[in-house]
């Protein structure tokens, strides 16, 4: 078995991500930092996870987010396209200026190896507010995957060759034992 992962960390940052239009998503591109990683290329500056290996994978996002917006999505991205299953809403409370959010994106997803390009967005589902600040504090976003080492091989050649000759009869077996005699019957 092989264990194939790959992760990307935020710690302490306070850099914001400025969401400028309602309904469009941003990609979290301030302070991801290159975690541990095998069978995997990551990205600390775009955001990004990408696999070396073709499978299915299981998604895992923590995020800790400091926001005054009021409806947030967040959502895991494959190839610029949303994941429908890998997405979370947050509504601000009324002491969203001083209180900090955890959000949890978790989902499981076919990857094609060196292809498929994975990263996290968010958007404000609040039209009337113009201009939305998101600064994500802290966050783990990782992919992993076991693989079995046997099935992830190319089928070999398969040769091929004339009938081999026709076996000669077997021989031929003993005479059993001879069975009980019967009764005479009525005359």
């Amino acid at each position: 078995m092989s264990y194939i992962y790959g992760a990307l960390y935020i710690s302490n940052n306070v850099a914001p991500t400025t969401l400028l239009v309602a309904d469009t998503f941003y990609s979290i591109q301030t302070g991801w930092v290159a975690g541990f990683t095998s069978g995997t290329t990551l990205n600390a500056t775009d955001g990004t996870i990408v696999s070396n290996v073709t499978g299915e994978f299981t998604i895992i996002c923590s995020l800790t987010i400091n926001t005054i917006a009021d409806t947030l999505q967040f959502q895991v991205f494959k190839n610029g396209l949303p994941l429908p299953e890998c997405t979370e809403l947050i509504t601000a409370g009324p002491n969203a200026a001083t209180y900090i959010y955890p959000i949890t994106i978790s989902g499981v997803v076919s990857l094609q190896a060196n292809i498929d390009v994975l990263d996290i967005r968010v958007t404000s589902l609040n039209a009337s507010l113009i201009t939305q600040v998101v600064v994500v504090q802290y966050a783990n976003f990782q992919i992993f995957s076991l693989f079995d080492a046997q099935s992830t091989g190319a089928t070999g050649f398969q040769g091929s060759g004339s009938q081999g000759p026709q076996g000669s009869p077997g021989p031929t077996g003993s005479i059993g034992p001879q069975g009980i005699q019967g009764i005479q019957g009525i005359t």
